[in-house]
């Protein structure tokens, strides 16, 4: 399946939720299946975005980044180039094999309109 990043990213989320409810023994399993290949893509995005924003990073005297409040201090001359990078990052397909879910097994959960949507990919009717 093809994805973008920020459709993995969106679905990972939503997977979380459905980590941490109560599901029927089938659906919880392919919740955990689903969830263990999505966290090592995330893992590499989350490598790539970050050595993507780094040289536009302000950084202190020792070369270490700055970071206020748990996140990086961008420098004011490249923000714009670095937004841009990131929504070309964001927006950049990548291919990930993934179990799909029944709609039917959905059913007997309840969802917001928001996870559905990351679901889609992945639910077949």
């Amino acid at each position: 399946m093809e994805f973008k990043i920020v459709e993995v990213l969106d679905l990972n989320k939503a997977i979380n939720e459905l980590a941490d409810m109560k599901l029927n023994t089938i659906l919880a399993y392919k919740i955990a299946r689903i969830r263990k290949k999505l966290q090592e893509e995330v893992t590499t995005i989350e490598e790539n975005r970050t050595q993507l924003i780094m040289p536009y990073i302000k950084k202190d005297e020792n070369n270490e980044p700055i970071i206020d409040n748990g996140i990086y201090e961008v420098m004011e001359e490249t923000r714009k180039e670095l937004t841009d990078k990131l929504n070309e990052f964001f927006g950049t397909e990548i291919k990930i094999e993934l179990p799909t879910l029944q709609l039917k097994e959905l059913e007997s959960i309840e969802l917001t309109p928001k996870q559905i949507e990351a679901l889609m990919k992945i639910i077949e009717e």
